[in-house]
């Protein structure tokens, strides 16, 4: 007698009613940061924006077929991914060393809405971790938007020590 196993293959996916696309190389962005002195990073403790030292990022987002959709919505996953959140403000983008000990503290990474004056995204909330942009018809049933994001050093209220403040984010386009 033949022994026989049986099992299940799961299939998941989605059915979109338009595509669309983030233009290439805006999915995989390095910011250069810069060399930035104490002296020079806001404290956001309490504040809903910054406009000090803010380096942005614009993503480009074309729609063969724009259909329904109006609007560009850009998720941040720092808390599923990435440096993650801040401990000391969890608003905040974690800054981490190359290993050694070489890790700054007293400051993080706060990501900022561009378009919205600067206003902080809240990365460790799950409804205020995201930036909209506008999909507009560029003719022929098209869209085009873009998603201006900004960055920043900022203080975290911690004590400071000079280091490397490096960090990645993950994020997620989609569009409503």
């Amino acid at each position: 007698m033949t022994f026989a196993a049986t099992g299940t293959v799961r299939f998941t996916g989605t059915y979109v009613d338009k595509s669309c696309s983030v233009e290439t190389g805006d999915l995989k962005q390095k910011i250069n940061m810069g060399d930035v002195a104490f002296t020079n990073m806001p404290s956001v403790s309490g504040a809903s924006f910054v406009t000090q030292g803010v380096r942005k990022i614009t993503l480009e987002v074309f729609c063969a077929s724009r259909g329904s959709f109006r609007t560009i919505v850009m998720t941040f996953k720092a808390t599923t991914g990435g440096t993650g959140v801040d401990p000391n403000d969890r608003r905040l983008l974690k800054v981490t060393g190359t290993g050694g000990g070489n890790a700054a503290k007293g400051g993080a990474i706060a990501i900022v809405a561009v378009n919205e004056g600067n206003r902080i995204i809240n990365l460790g909330s799950t409804f205020d971790n995201t930036i909209v942009g506008n999909l507009k018809s560029v003719g022929g049933g098209a869209g085009y938007g873009t998603v201006e994001v900004g960055a920043a050093y900022v203080l975290n209220g911690q004590a400071i020590k000079a280091g490397v403040a490096n960090s990645s984010l993950p994020f997620e386009i989609s569009y409503e």
